[in-house]
């Protein structure tokens, strides 16, 4: 019994130790909140064609969609928080496709930027 209970106490100490080195986040996903065809199939092209910036996979991005039944889907996507691009899309494969260019350059550039500013802050503030 009391080889029982030590057992439990080590792999629960195990446990919650695996846990807690587990915190760190994991970065580089894209997560798929779509709802309908229209949405999956740019979901899909968007994940095909998309490739990060060199060095810039350290976020995730998640592609959601709003369907309106009448005039196709509404498609936002976010880095964290942020909307990066928010974006009609009717259910035509042409359309898709366009509206999956202009998500992965919006996107791009997005990262780009935000990449630039962080060096041009940790300039100035070593000049300060």
């Amino acid at each position: 019994m009391k080889k029982r209970i030590f057992f439990i106490i080590v792999f629960l100490s195990l446990l919650l130790s695996n846990v807690s080195a587990q915190k760190e986040e994991i970065t580089g996903l894209i997560f798929d909140h779509t709802k309908s065809k229209i949405g999956r199939t740019f979901y899909d092209e968007f994940v095909k064609n998309w490739s990060p910036p060199s060095g810039l996979d350290i976020f995730n991005i998640t592609i959601e969609e709003w369907v309106d039944p009448k005039f196709g889907s509404v498609i936002t996507i976010k880095i964290d928080d942020t909307i990066l691009y928010q974006n009609l899309v009717q259910p035509r494969e042409e359309d898709i496709e366009l509206k999956v260019k202009e998500a992965l350059e919006v996107v791009t550039r997005f990262l780009l930027n935000l990449e630039k500013y962080k060096k041009q802050l940790e300039m100035e503030s070593k000049i300060l």
